[in-house]
Parts: structure tokens; sequence; C-alpha cells
């Protein structure tokens, strides 16, 4: 199911109209100064956050996630300092940002851009495997290119 139907067809979903609103108590953090910003949290998938915001100019600061995140660019631009290097994400582009890495967020021009992330605690991977192990999402690479995946995304 591609990520915006999840997000439709969920009953526990909070939406931000302009930019005076903030999109609090997220494992996102607090959103402001979003021209849109839409949270999604589904009972029946615990430990998974699905967030579409818009940004212009705003910039997050230098911070962490407690999960993993998988963004989805939209449209326009989206930028940010990971790993000690800049990275840029235009349309169609995928980045990636492992739980506990430190990152800043901006958009890459001066348009702004829209984008969707999933947010993925530790708790998620577990519950698709057979055994006990311990599954780590880690990501290798902070920005990527893949048609099927974005499509499936």
């Amino acid at each position: 199911m591609p990520l915006m139907d999840i997000a439709r067809s969920s009953p526990h979903r909070g939406e931000i109209g302009n930019r005076s609103d903030r999109l609090a108590n997220s494992g996102f953090g607090s959103i402001e100064v979003a021209d849109h910003a839409e949270k999604v949290i589904r009972g029946d998938l615990p430990g998974v956050e699905l967030l579409r915001a818009r940004f212009e100019d705003y910039r997050f600061a230098r911070h962490a996630h407690q999960h993993a995140v998988i963004g989805l660019v939209e449209s326009g631009v989206q930028s940010y300092l990971y790993r000690g290097a800049r990275h840029t994400t235009g349309p169609s582009g995928l980045f990636f940002v492992n739980a506990g890495e430190a990152h800043t967020g901006e958009a890459g021009d001066e348009h702004g851009y829209t984008y969707r992330s999933l947010g993925l605690d530790e708790n998620v991977l577990p519950r698709f495997f057979d055994d006990r192990r311990r599954h780590r999402l880690r990501f290798g690479e902070a920005v990527v290119y893949h048609k099927r995946l974005y499509a499936k995304l």
C-alpha cells in the first residue's frame, strides 16, 4: 500500500494547516513553521510514524531521532548535513537517516520542498522475522534514486 494511501485510511491522523501551528509530541519532534504538515500514527502499526510536510524557509537545527527515517521528496529540493557531508535530494529521491545519527534539514533552494517520511523504531523489524534475534535497521547511503522503491513507498 503506498504511503499516502495508509495516511488517508488512518483514523489517527493529525493535520497542521498554517505556519503558526505545531506538530508536537511526535517521534519526529516538534515541527514549527511548516507551510503544511500532517502526521499519521496507526494503532495497528506500532513503532511506525508517517509525516508529510512542506517547508520553504525553515531550517531544522542539528538533531537526532530515536528511530530510523526514510524520506521521499515529492517536489523541490531537500538538503541536509549528515555524516559530515552535505546531501541534496531532488524530486523522486529518497533520503535516509539512521536512528541516533545527528543531521540537519532545510530546503536546497529558495523554492522549498515537499516530502514524506516514514519513521521506524527498533521494535518494528523483529515483528517481520520468525526468529528472536535482534534486527537493526541501518542505512549505508544517505540519498538514492530508485524508481521502483520510490513507487512502492
